[in-house]
């Protein structure tokens, strides 16, 4: 059994009965979750080469609660990767993808930067995944 991470971001967390119920229907089992506001300690990790005006507005865009929760499965972090949607913008994604489904469609300009509201975030390979988790664990 493989282990992922989800993070229901501010902007989707009115959607995540959805947004678990698709998790489970691919499969993906829910061994924990926690709604909380994350702290910066955990977004510098998360999020650590983004440039000074991106990382300004990913502060500003996660001052609300989210919901992180660890995942399991056979091949967790490849079927979280592809149901969450492979592109950072919303629309770039499947249709069926939950970031096509519930992200916001346009970015954000703020400033010479765009930031998009994509409604989840999730490891793109094992070894994110195994950042993410010990971020978990350490909430």
């Amino acid at each position: 059994m493989e282990k992922s991470v989800y993070i229901i971001k501010p902007e989707a967390t009115i959607f995540r009965a959805e947004i678990i119920r698709m998790m489970e229907d691919a499969k993906l089992k829910i061994e924990d979750k926690k709604d909380l506001v994350l702290p910066e300690q955990a977004l510098r990790v998360l999020y650590p080469d983004l440039s000074s005006d991106l990382w300004n507005a990913t502060c500003l865009c996660f001052l609300a609660p989210v919901q992180i929760g660890l995942v399991s499965g056979e091949n967790a972090v490849r079927i979280l990767f592809q149901l969450a949607g492979k592109k950072t913008a919303p629309s770039e994604c499947g249709s069926k993808t939950i970031r096509f489904m519930f992200g916001r469609k346009g970015p954000f300009v703020i400033g010479d930067i765009k930031y998009y509201a994509n409604a989840i975030h999730r490891p793109k390979n094992k070894t994110e995944a195994k950042k993410d988790i010990e971020i978990f664990q350490g909430l």
